[in-house]
């Protein structure tokens, strides 16, 4: 995603320190560009303020991200953001449950997500 030129952050339930020692020992703090967690928010998921405070930092608008969750709460925060979302199987909640939230797709492992961002064209 980052050699496509892809912003990616994080926003998590997990406090800040906790995400950050999270990213380093999965070996990909450096790809991404801004890290928020539960502590940096007055209001955490499913409200909407981790992905608009996220927008704010990075730049970016809701009609031009993606919100990729496991969770039923990651897909109720990016749609009260705004932001398309889309739920992934290979965490925490079922196909159903994620989309029950009213996630945009659902995918079943990463590729998949290249594949929708890029509409196969890579």
């Amino acid at each position: 995603l980052q050699r496509h030129g892809i912003t990616m952050s994080v926003a998590s339930s997990r406090n800040t320190a906790s995400l950050r020692s999270f990213l380093k020992d999965m070996d990909i703090e450096q790809y991404i560009s801004y890290v928020l967690g539960a502590d940096d928010v007055a209001r955490p998921k499913p409200a909407p303020e981790p992905v608009l405070k996220t927008l704010a930092a990075l730049g970016f608008a809701a009609e031009e991200t993606l919100v990729v969750g496991d969770m039923p709460v990651d897909i109720l925060m990016g749609r009260n953001a705004g932001a398309t979302t889309c739920g992934v199987t290979y965490g925490n909640a079922s196909r159903q449950q994620l989309e029950e939230a009213g996630a945009d797709f659902v995918i079943d492992d990463m590729e998949e997500l290249i594949t929708t961002i890029f509409n196969g064209q890579e």
